[in-house]
């Protein structure tokens, strides 16, 4: 009996991996070259590719030749394989010192009070995507901040 293949759908998909292969399909590149441009072998890519192996196990040259085949710094394809989190770019207790004073001042907003969670659900969320509404937070603050110092200078 053979070994049965693993299917993932690309909702299940390290997007890493998702990534890669929409390029490959964008750019018409087959698995072989793809494998070529990662530093691996064509069975070692293949079985990350089908969910048997998980790409952020892997070694640094596989998100060296991701990052440079998909056009971006090394450090995104490990934030996409999930071997790095945005948090491991914030140190945490001036990180969490950020967010809840980011969440307090969009409680005080008019404008976002509303789409604030409340305490207990921010206590129990996922430290990143925390993390993702204060730097969108600051981000949109940031713009807004620009748009009316350019406006001020007509």
């Amino acid at each position: 009996m053979g070994r049965k293949k693993n299917t993932v759908t690309t909702d299940e998909m390290n997007p890493l991996i998702y990534m890669l292969l929409a390029k490959a399909q964008q750019d018409g590149l087959n698995n072989h070259e793809i494998s070529r441009a990662l530093g691996v072998s064509y069975p070692y890519w293949m079985s990350m590719a089908n969910g048997n192996r998980e790409i952020k196990q892997a070694d640094h040259k596989v998100f060296v030749g991701a990052a440079k085949l998909l056009g971006f710094p090394t450090a995104q394809a490990y934030l996409l394989s999930g071997r790095m989190t945005p948090g491991d770019f914030v140190v945490e207790l001036d990180g969490e010192q950020k967010i809840n004073s980011t969440l307090q001042e969009m409680r005080n907003d008019p404008v976002w009070s509303g789409f604030v969670p409340s305490k207990l659900k921010v206590k129990n969320a996922d430290k990143d995507l925390l993390l993702l509404i204060h730097f969108l937070y600051e981000k949109l603050n940031q713009k807004e901040v620009n748009e009316d110092m350019q406006s001020k200078n007509k």
